[in-house]
């Protein structure tokens, strides 16, 4: 049965939703295999992986992506924060880092690499989040995420870090 790509995510959402996880990557995996949709099945499919929490082959599909698609936003995205999700923040902050250094208003990196700093580097997550809140709308998710955040840092670190422009 032929299948173009939307056809198949929505197949393969499906099957992720009635617990049938095999049958999606079997949906997407020809989509791997070449063809017009090369990058776009690479990418359902390291999406898919990290969804079903098999990191170990989420992250090679994401390699996989990177190879064809380096400079892909939301393949950074994605992969980092599978790297969060497996314990890895260093890793993941690194990739935010290489991400912003290309796209420094990205918001998503913005706000992700804010939160993974949260602990250790407060003023630095602090420093992000402000400039989140400085650039984004201000009915953005990130942008509400980022508002939450900020009072929370404000609270455990016994100042307020809502001072300020923000």
């Amino acid at each position: 049965m032929d299948f173009d790509l939307e056809t198949a995510l929505e197949l393969a959402a499906q099957h992720i939703s009635d617990g049938q996880a095999e049958l999606a990557v079997l949906v997407l995996r020809p989509f791997a295999d070449g063809g017009a949709h090369f990058g776009a099945s690479l990418k359902a499919l390291a999406r898919l992986y990290a969804r079903l929490q098999m990191p170990a082959l989420a992250l090679g599909w994401y390699e996989c992506c990177f190879a064809l698609l380096p400079h892909t936003p939301d393949l950074w995205l994605g992969m980092a924060r599978l790297q969060l999700d497996c314990g890895n923040c260093d890793a993941a902050l690194v990739i935010w880092n290489e991400l912003l250094e290309r796209h420094p208003l990205l918001e998503a990196a913005l706000f992700y690499s804010a939160w993974a700093l949260r602990h250790r580097h407060p003023e630095d997550a602090v420093g992000r989040i402000r400039l989140l809140l400085h650039t984004a709308a201000p009915d953005s998710v990130y942008a509400r995420g980022a508002r939450a955040l900020l009072r929370n840092l404000g609270r455990h670190h016994g100042r307020s870090c809502t001072d300020g422009r923000n």
